[in-house]
């Protein structure tokens, strides 16, 4: 129910919508409302990044943004580029906007949101991809309680699409 919903941890709220929903997009959706209430969140862009290609592609995108006209999209980016990322991927923490412009090449481009933090992914110690939440939200990286409540969600959803990426290989086989 509704009521239920408000009283219920946003950690807890997000592990429940993924165990209910068959769609990471679906759930994605919802969470992202919730955020927007709680955090200002303006938009939520994941990108999956492929080592052996040193590329990038959009996993989801909560709202349009400049810069992306299909999700077949792909973004290359350099060797220094990638080795940055790999390595802030390894720390696991947040990072404001500003830290990653110039290392992904989507952010180059005009019109992108300049306000935000952004979350490495990784998956079985390599880097995997980004996480990124848009609005006037980097004082969370000062909140500890925020920070922490939204380091927690990013790795439930990191974790959520990583066992995905599992599944599907696993049925490639």
């Amino acid at each position: 129910s509704q009521g239920y919903m408000k009283e219920m941890g946003l950690a807890s709220l997000t592990l429940n919508l993924f165990d209910r929903s068959t769609s990471l997009a679906a759930a994605l959706d919802l969470l992202c409302r919730r955020l927007q209430e709680r955090f200002g969140l303006e938009n939520l862009l994941i990108l999956f990044f492929r080592e052996e290609y040193a590329s990038f592609s959009v996993g989801y995108v909560w709202k349009p943004l400049p810069g992306i006209t299909d999700e077949n999209q792909v973004w290359h980016c350099s060797e220094a580029q990638s080795l940055w990322l790999k390595r802030d991927a390894a720390l696991g923490k947040f990072r404001p906007l500003a830290a990653v412009k110039g290392k992904i090449p989507l952010f180059d481009g005009e019109g992108m949101p300049t306000q935000g933090i952004g979350f490495p992914m990784a998956d079985n110690g390599h880097y995997s991809g980004s996480m990124f939440f848009f609005g006037s939200n980097e004082e969370l990286l000062a909140s500890v309680g925020d920070h922490h409540v939204l380091w927690e969600i990013a790795s439930i959803i990191q974790n959520r699409i990583n066992q995905m990426h599992h599944d599907q290989s696993a049925q490639a086989k």
